[in-house]
């Protein structure tokens, strides 16, 4: 197994799939034709943003900030981020029902714990394998969270959980 240098590429590629979900979502936002979707949407942005701020707040807790300006970091980084959609998903996105955008977000949200779980795999320091263990853990919560609303369209819309 390698060990990521000092956990700080253990951060930088945390905060970087953040800032891709956030950008995504936001992306997702502006392109769809449905309302609750973009509500959806919306609320994952706020998910993504409050997962950096947690990030920012643990590095600030270890000795990583001492070399590592994670702040500085996040902005200039979130500030190159791109989403290159295939023609399918941005039609999919535009048009697409409520349930085909808990879908995606369902699919996000497993993506960004299985990559999570693979920086796991790849350390050493138990320290930093909890952490991804916990972030994983985060994401599966959202995961079901969003498979509770997915299950939930069955239900008229008043008896909905809020999103």
């Amino acid at each position: 197994m390698v060990d990521l240098t000092n956990g700080v590429e253990l951060f930088k590629s945390a905060l970087l799939g953040e800032a891709k979900a956030a950008y995504f979502y936001q992306l997702a936002s502006e392109l769809t034709d449905n309302d609750e979707a973009r509500m959806l949407f919306l609320s994952m942005v706020d998910t993504e943003e409050d997962h950096t701020r947690q990030i920012l707040e643990k590095i600030s807790q270890t000795s990583f900030s001492a070399v590592f300006d994670a702040a500085n970091w996040v902005r200039e980084e979130a500030s190159k981020v791109t989403v290159t959609l295939a023609a399918d998903e941005e039609a999919k996105i535009r048009t697409g029902t409520l349930r085909d955008m808990l879908q995606m977000a369902i699919n996000m949200e497993n993506q960004a714990k299985e990559g999570y779980l693979s920086l796991h795999n790849m350390l050493v320091d138990e320290g930093l394998k909890a952490y991804c263990r916990d972030l994983a853990r985060q994401e599966e919560l959202h995961q079901q969270a969003l498979t509770r609303l997915l299950d939930s369209l069955s239900m008229d819309p008043e008896d909905r959980p809020g999103l």
